[in-house]
C-alpha cells in the first residue's frame, strides 16, 4: 500500500524476502525471517523529493509477515495493516497477542523516534553547561536547549531547560483470521 500526507511524504507498506532491504531509523532494523518463500512485512516513509528515506523498517517476527494496507493520520503517524503467522511477532497492548489461527491479521501504528543533533556546549561552568540541539521528529524541527549539571569534568545530565521526549515504537494488534488466508 502507499498514502501521502498532507507535507507531501510518501508511505509505503509491502514485504520483503530481503535481508538486506535498506533500513533507517528502523524499529527494527533485521530481517525477521520466513518459510516457504515469505519474508517480513516492512514500512517506508520516503522524503518529500521521493530521493531520501525519512525511515524504513522491517515488521515481523520468524515466520511470514505480509504488509497489505498504510494510512497516515494528521500527526504523521503510520498506520500498516497485514497479516502474520508469525509465533514471535512483536505486539504491545494486543487484543490477541498470540497466534490464534494459521495467519492472524494485524494493525500496527508506528511512532518515529525523534532525531537529535547536538551542537557545541557553552556558558560552561564549574559546574554546568548549555548544549544547544535540533530535535526532529515526523518531519518537523524544534529547537532545545539542554543544561547539564557537571561533577568532575563528565556530564551527568541532571537538569533540562526545555523538556522535548519522544520514542520510537509501534504497536500492534491482531486478531485470529479465517483458514482461508492467504
Amino acid at each position: 500500500g502507499i498514502a501521502v500526507d498532507s507535507s507531501g511524504y510518501a508511505y509505503v507498506a509491502g514485504e520483503t524476502r530481503s535481508s538486506n532491504f535498506g533500513t533507517a531509523s528502523a524499529y527494527q532494523g533485521t530481517f525477521g525471517g520466513g518459510g516457504e518463500g515469505g519474508g517480513d512485512a516492512f514500512i517506508t516513509k520516503l522524503g518529500t523529493s521521493g530521493s531520501s528515506l525519512v525511515y524504513s523498517t522491517y515488521l515481523g517476527g520468524s515466520g511470514n509477515d505480509y504488509g497489505r494496507g498504510i494510512a497516515v493520520d494528521g500527526s504523521g503517524y503510520a498506520y500498516v495493516t497485514g497479516y502474520t503467522d508469525s509465533t514471535n511477532f512483536g505486539t504491545a497492548s494486543a487484543y490477541q497477542g498470540t497466534l490464534g489461527g494459521s495467519y492472524d491479521a494485524f494493525i500496527t501504528k508506528l511512532i518515529p523516534t525523534p532525531a537529535v543533533t547536538t551542537g557545541t556546549a557553552t556558558s560552561i561552568t564549574s559546574t554546568s553547561a548549555t548544549l544547544n540541539g535540533t530535535v526532529t521528529t515526523i518531519g518537523l524541527t524544534t529547537t532545545a536547549w539542554f543544561n547539564y549539571g557537571t561533577v568532575s569534568g563528565s556530564y551527568s545530565g541532571t537538569t533540562t531547560t526545555a523538556s522535548l521526549s519522544g520514542t520510537g515504537s509501534a504497536w500492534s494488534r491482531r486478531r485470529a483470521m479465517p483458514q482461508t488466508w492467504p
